[in-house]
């Protein structure tokens, strides 16, 4: 982590931004402030409202302790008592939170039929025929999900098809669109998928369609499988006074833990959630983790205990070179046998591919989103009819790892990449992934090949989770003084948006590799309030990085305090990274590369030809960002179009496309100069202190630029950055040392509608530094 200034230069910068207003800083601690990073720029969400709504208020939960399930609530029984296990009368409002010693399999021969036929007419019974264990579902238990937190404890008991199955109606919520379509496609008449298009196969649902079916008579019991990013439009077409009369499940929600990070939206499913009645609401897993929401505390956990329990047998290989082990692997397996390798990585997925002899080439396929297909390439596949392995030799990525069915045989390799944090998997994903295969024993062998980390994020209090809440809730303290203030003298509300935005940009957390994680976010209902997925993420990295793959033994020993029966053997320094696989390596990734230009291409003419006449609306933006490797040029279009002419802000945009973050930074920061009213006290004094035709020292740019981004952006800049905005500002050449030649740097040719206009004070919303 990087440390913030001492304490009194934090005081003294919140200090400079207040002015001299009234706001008594004198209780907040900003002592648990001193682990964010510097830089920690605001990610903006944005929502497409479908209808006018009134203002929206956040729930109320009315329950300060859970809500317990009964027998009631689990059966659907009309006499007001069922039996229990011991065969005892139970009343219907008997409180129960979990079932205990459930059987998890039981055997059937393939001819059960005709023994039981045999047995009952007296006649000779036939020879058993030997077939799989048919592994009992919760439908056996209960009629409906308990309500709350369920830890179902193991894949595949169909708890998803207990619900769509239930007699009331439901919204069943999942992380990506291939789990929901893929339980929509079981039974298209009862059951209505709310998404967005899928290949070729699905268009998105459409508000008709929603419509239509809830006014289907024929349909007793709606029940909808919802997208996670479509909720919000599902809700709204039903209506909050109807919520009453639905039963929401939220599944796979460690998920919605893991990928909250990178997709913000999946945490205002749990705005959503408190929005229903107690008994109306759940959240499924099979791999459950801590969650750091006090409210999510509060819920009643409903825990299936299963006896029985499969353990596994697993080859264990740690390693150097994931890539070239794993190759290995597939080719030391029965070439007439299937074989599952998950790993959440095309590129490396591809690099494993081109690692085979080149009779195997035929027999490979990627199974991944389809938003992924032209990475995949000529190798994308989906699961065959009757949910079966579509080639011998088929990859997985993460949208496979939970809830969908593979009905096969198969040999197992799961990749564990610790380097990266989204390729890093847990000992309960492990077991998630395991769970994919729907057949009892139909995972043929089952290989684990990881690599380790050093430590990341020790904390000397050694309770990662409550430092950050700890930094939450001073975030959301500085917060809340400032609205205070704000209330007091309504001249002060632009200076408070300057404030807001100053203690967003502290309050992120900067991981290698990723966007910086949000500890407070902007909830559905427009408050601020603590991010506590992001945070679940960060603990749940921190732990894996800490105690699991920190170590070369300590994942061993977590998969066998499971129950596992583990092999293993240490492959470190056996395959030494070859010139054969660095080539392999580059010219995939080039070929990533062509890939996302040739889809960028086709972007560009779509938005040059729209943008002759208007600008990129909200809707067509969010059609091209759904183009896999297009997000960020669409969303820096979309942001900066307003400043300057769409030509030459394409030409830039398209230029840095493959650079680092720096090189877009530099451009905004240009783009927005360039729209700020030339009479702007920021502009002028900057064009006061450089003058054209002048040579600065790197020492001379900071000593001018300091003070003036002091004064007009609140901000410390330190040299580099300071050369850095002045290249972004003018034309500057360097023999030794700086030449200003001239304004413009990036050649705009004009202006966009918006000018900045020489009022507005809070200048943290447009720069970057």
């Amino acid at each position: 982590m990087i440390d913030l200034e001492d304490l009194d230069d934090i005081a003294a910068e919140v200090a400079d931004i207040m002015g001299n207003g009234n706001l008594d800083l004198s209780n907040l601690n900003f002592s648990v402030l001193q682990e964010f990073p510097d830089e920690a720029a605001p990610v903006k969400e944005e929502k497409t409202i479908l209808v006018a709504t009134p203002q929206l208020s956040a729930p109320t939960v009315t329950t300060k302790q859970s809500v317990p399930n009964t027998y009631k609530d689990l059966h659907d029984s009309a006499d007001g008592w069922i039996s229990s296990a011991e065969d005892k009368e139970a009343l219907m409002d008997h409180e129960i939170n979990q079932l205990s010693d459930l059987s998890l399999e039981i055997g059937f021969p393939g001819n059960v039929d005709e023994i039981m036929n045999a047995l009952e007419q007296g006649t000779p019974v036939p020879i058993p025929v030997g077939s799989n264990s048919v592994q009992l579902k919760l439908s056996f238990y209960m009629d409906k999900m308990p309500h709350g937190i369920v830890d179902k404890q193991v894949a595949g008991i169909g708890a998803t098809s207990l619900e769509i199955d239930s007699k009331r109606n439901s919204i069943i919520v999942f992380p990506t669109k291939i789990l929901a379509y893929n339980k929509w496609q079981r039974n298209k008449t009862k059951l209505l998928y709310v998404g967005g298009k899928i290949n070729d196969e699905r268009d998105t649902t459409s508000i008709k369609e929603i419509q239509s079916y809830l006014s289907d008579d024929k349909v007793v019991y709606k029940k909808f499988l919802v997208v996670a990013d479509s909720l919000y439009k599902l809700l709204q077409i039903i209506g909050k006074e109807h919520y009453k009369d639905y039963f929401l499940m939220i599944d796979e929600v460690d998920m919605i833990q893991s990928e909250s990070n990178y997709r913000p939206s999946l945490e205002s499913l749990i705005d959503h959630y408190f929005e229903f009645p107690p008994k109306n609401r759940c959240l499924v897993t099979a791999t459950m983790r801590e969650f750091s929401n006090p409210q999510l505390q509060q819920e009643c956990k409903f825990n299936l205990s299963w006896k029985d329990a499969p353990k596994r047998k697993i080859q264990l290989y740690y390693t150097d070179n994931l890539d070239a082990l794993t190759s290995q692997q597939i080719q030391f397996l029965p070439p007439t046998e299937k074989i599952v390798i998950a790993y959440n990585s095309i590129r490396h997925c591809r690099n494993i591919i081109k690692l085979l002899p080149d009779e195997h080439l035929k027999d490979c396929a990627i199974l991944c989103s389809d938003s992924s297909v032209e990475e995949a390439g000529t190798y994308y596949a989906e699961l065959a009819e009757g949910n079966k392995l579509p080639k011998r030799i088929n990859f997985i990525t993460s949208c496979y790892f939970a809830g969908v069915d593979i009905e096969d045989y198969y040999h197992l390799i799961t990749v564990s990449n610790a380097r990266q944090n989204y390729q890093m998997l847990s000992p309960d994903k492990l077991t998630q992934i395991h769970g994919r295969c729907r057949f009892s024993n139909g995972i043929l062998s089952d290989t684990i090949i990881y690599n380790t980390r050093e430590k990341w994020r020790q904390n000397a209090d050694g309770d990662y989770q409550a430092t950050l809440l700890k930094q939450a809730d001073a975030l959301l303290h500085l917060q809340k003084s400032a609205s205070e203030l704000a209330e007091q003298d309504k001249d002060l509300l632009d200076l408070f948006e300057i404030v807001k935005t100053a203690i967003r940009e502290k309050g992120a957390i900067s991981i290698s590799g990723e966007r910086p994680i949000q500890l407070t976010r902007r909830d559905y209902f427009s408050k601020d309030v603590v991010a506590y997925m992001n945070i679940d993420y960060l603990v749940e990295r921190q732990k894996l990085s800490n105690t699991i793959y920190d170590s070369i033994a300590h994942l061993q020993l977590a998969l066998e305090a499971q129950g596992h029966k583990v092999t293993f053997e240490n492959r470190y320094g056996t395959f030494p990274l070859s010139e054969q696989q660095k080539k392999i390596e580059q010219v995939n990734k080039e070929e990533l590369q062509v890939t996302v230009d040739r889809r960028l291409a086709e972007i560009i003419d779509e938005v040059r030809e729209i943008t002759k006449s208007r600008h990129l609306t909200a809707g067509e933006k969010q059609t091209f960002q759904s183009r896999k490797g297009c997000s960020a040029f669409v969303n820096r279009f979309y942001s900066l179009q307003k400043y300057v002419d769409a030509n030459t802000l394409i030409d830039h945009l398209w230029e840095i496309r493959h650079s680092d973050k720096r090189a877009y930074k530099n451009l905004q920061n240009a783009a927005v100069f360039w729209a700020l009213d030339d009479k702007h006290p920021f502009k002028r004094d900057l064009l006061r202190v450089f003058k054209i035709g002048r040579k600065y020292k790197a020492s001379e740019i900071q000593e001018l630029t300091a003070p003036i981004v002091k004064y007009h952006l609140h901000k410390t800049i330190k040299q580099r950055a300071s050369v850095s905005l002045l290249k972004a500002l003018f034309l500057v050449e360097r023999p030794k040392i700086y030449l200003i030649k001239g304004k413009n740097p990036m050649g705009f040719k004009k202006h966009g509608p918006l000018r900045i206009p020489k009022t507005e004070e809070n200048l943290l919303k447009y720069f970057l530094l």
